[in-house]
């Protein structure tokens, strides 16, 4: 089909005109961002929901736009319960809570307010740090396809500009480009070492797809800060330079045909840990689909534009692009019948 024919296929297309680039976002992220980090007895800090401050000794600072998700953390309680209750019983809920709580905290502030709660001993990457690893491995001047830093997460998912004369690939005869990228991703909850996966995003549908690879993890060797960012970065150029070979193969699925594409797809959400709710709707999107001619290509933009559903949570959508870059990359040796993995990735 030309992109023309399959334009009804993509309902969910994101803005151009929302796409901004790294160099412009990085103003509004560092503000958010924690800047100075004061340790405290948790028995010692006050809250008064009413005027939406924090007290602890020696400092004052409002809780902000995030502050009462930080402190549920804290506490250790749902924030979406404790937004449901009116601000008397949330007042009760921390002067009994806070008074049980043995120890010392961390706590991060940012021109916001109140941003994190983490253990005194840990070791806390400034978010502005990891920016500057994007920039550093893909420039200002890359556009940003998502991006947020939260307390409890931070994400970044930044691609090559589109005139790009290396890392854009597809067919230009035809006007089907792909962008190559990086995710950058850290559980700031549990403040767990950040990672870098690879990320390509196709222009025609804005589809996302990540590859995730293990083998890029940060290793327990790089116990410092520093090292740990170094690593970063080595893994986000190492990935870029093989993201060339990837769009290849992205594109040369165009040419692998699947037999019983609704049982292959099934199997393979069944793999990425997709619900069945999901995995239905996706199965109902091949309906579009000539059942005879649908390539592996196909199904990787299927099951990643589903991922761009409105509403989908944010675990479920990565998921599904994750499966797309699974795709992309596999080895797996599966059963003509019924697609079950029948060995170990090569």
């Amino acid at each position: 089909m030309t992109l023309a024919e399959t334009s009804h296929l993509y309902p969910y297309l994101r803005s151009r005109d929302d796409v901004k680039t790294l160099g412009e976002i990085l103003p509004a992220i560092e503000k958010a961002s924690p800047v100075k980090y004061t340790k405290c007895k948790v028995s010692d800090i006050t809250i008064d929901v009413a005027a939406g401050t924090m007290e602890a000794p020696e400092l004052e600072v409002a809780l902000g736009d995030y502050g009462m998700d930080v402190l549920a953390g804290l506490v250790q309680i749902p924030s979406n319960f404790l937004h449901r209750l009116d601000p008397e019983l949330q007042q009760q809920v921390f002067d009994r809570l806070l008074l049980k709580e043995d120890g010392e905290i961390q706590l991060g502030m940012a021109d916001g307010g109140l941003r994190e709660a983490v253990s005194p001993q840990a070791k806390v990457i400034p978010i502005k740090a990891l920016l500057e690893v994007a920039v550093n491995v893909i420039g200002e001047e890359a556009e940003v396809i998502d991006a947020w830093a939260e307390p409890t997460e931070f994400r970044l998912d930044v691609v090559v500009p589109e005139g790009h004369d290396r890392f854009v690939g597809g067919d230009p005869q035809v006007g089907d480009l792909t962008q190559a990228g990086l995710r950058f991703t850290q559980d700031r909850k549990k403040n767990l070492a950040p990672m870098v996966t690879g990320y390509f995003h196709r222009l025609v549908c804005t589809n996302g797809m990540e590859e995730l690879d293990t083998a890029f993890r940060l290793k327990g060797r790089a116990t410092t800060i520093e090292a740990q960012l170094a690593e970063l970065e080595s893994n986000g150029r190492t990935l870029m330079e093989r993201s060339v070979s990837r769009m290849e193969s992205l594109y040369a699925m165009r040419h692998e045909v699947v037999k019983k594409p609704a049982l292959y797809v099934q199997r393979l959400c069944l793999d990425g840990g997709v619900s069945p709710k999901i995995t239905t709707a996706v199965v109902e999107a091949l309906a579009d689909y000539d059942e005879e001619t649908v390539t592996k290509f196909d199904l990787v933009n299927l099951v990643t534009h589903i991922a761009r559903t409105p509403k989908m949570k944010t675990g479920p959508s990565r998921k599904l692009e994750m499966i797309g870059g699974e795709l992309i990359s596999e080895h797996y040796r599966r059963c003509g019948s019924c697609f079950h993995r029948l060995d170990q990735k090569a």
